[in-house]
């Protein structure tokens, strides 16, 4: 049968939308997030990220942030009341921030223990490893919450942060790797992560016995303990909430949870960290 040059190209184009539609599906089911024209839809967690302590003048900083830094998410969440409440409108930051800090003490007190209050009670401040520039026996809550800047790069199965406090580095699977059954615990840990929307969320074990430090003093986790870390993105993308979460029962009765905040610095770099063993200041 004859076909028209109009009918052949006709037929030659229904061919080509079909086969094109085959291959989009064929990539559908390869990879689910396919779609034309987008990308990888994870936030961008990329750049060198600066906390209060290093950036006070920094407009994006609200009072609470300044006022609590190093606060548990309850007492940060109590201080914003404060500040939100009218009645308060005359009294100081500092009558407020010991107001705070007077609840902050009842707070950590009735999460801890009978064995994390003998730990308490016997800590010598004299034996913090950041004094000796001894990073072995700091603990991961510090190097996470140090005054320090720190950098986050983003790969396809890791994310890596490294960080200015004692120049470490530390690697977060992406791909839902398992450890090694025979790894050694080590004072950064073991550490998973997951993106759930705009939030990367960490989780971290195979910790060594190290340090978190508590409004009185500090205590060592037991070797036991698990961590999770929040950090939501906010809708400009240039600021990270954490939510760090401490579970531990043999120091805490509920998990000790923590909260931190760092701003996006682009153009800064991180600086070669070097410990003061004389003086104990960094």
């Amino acid at each position: 049968m004859f076909m028209s040059k109009h009918n052949f190209y006709s037929e030659q184009n229904q061919i080509s939308k079909c086969s094109a539609q085959v291959l989009c599906g064929l990539l559908l089911l390869i990879h689910p997030t396919f779609v034309a024209g987008e990308s990888n839809t994870e936030p961008a967690f990329e750049g060198v990220w600066m906390p209060s302590r290093v950036s006070r003048d920094d407009p994006r900083w609200s009072l609470a942030d300044l006022a609590c830094s190093g606060c548990t998410l309850a007492g940060f969440r109590y201080m914003q009341r404060l500040l939100d409440d009218p009645e308060n409108d005359g009294r100081s930051i500092r009558e407020l921030l010991s107001e705070v800090q007077e609840f902050e003490r009842r707070h950590i007190g009735s999460l801890l223990t009978p064995a994390a209050r003998d730990k308490l009670s016997q800590f010598d401040p004299t034996a913090d490893p950041t004094i000796s520039c001894t990073p072995e026996g700091d603990g991961l809550e510090h190097q996470i919450t140090a005054p320090l800047p720190f950098e986050i790069e983003q790969f396809h199965d890791e994310i890596v942060f490294r960080y200015e406090y004692w120049n470490a580095v530390r690697r977060i699977n992406m791909d839902a790797r398992e450890r090694a059954s025979d790894a050694a615990p080590t004072r950064l840990g073991y550490s998973t992560g997951r993106f759930e929307g705009s939030t990367l969320v960490i989780e971290t074990m195979n910790l060594i016995p190290n340090m978190i430090g508590l409004l009185d003093g500090a205590i060592r986790l037991s070797s036991d303990a698990k961590v999770i870390e929040r950090y939501t993105l906010n809708d400009n993308g240039d600021r990270l909430d954490l939510e760090l979460v401490f579970i531990d029962p043999e120091n805490f009765r509920e998990p000790y949870i923590g909260q931190y905040s760092v701003l996006l610095s682009p153009g800064w770099t991180l600086d070669e960290y070097v410990c003061e063993a004389t003086t104990g200041e960094f």
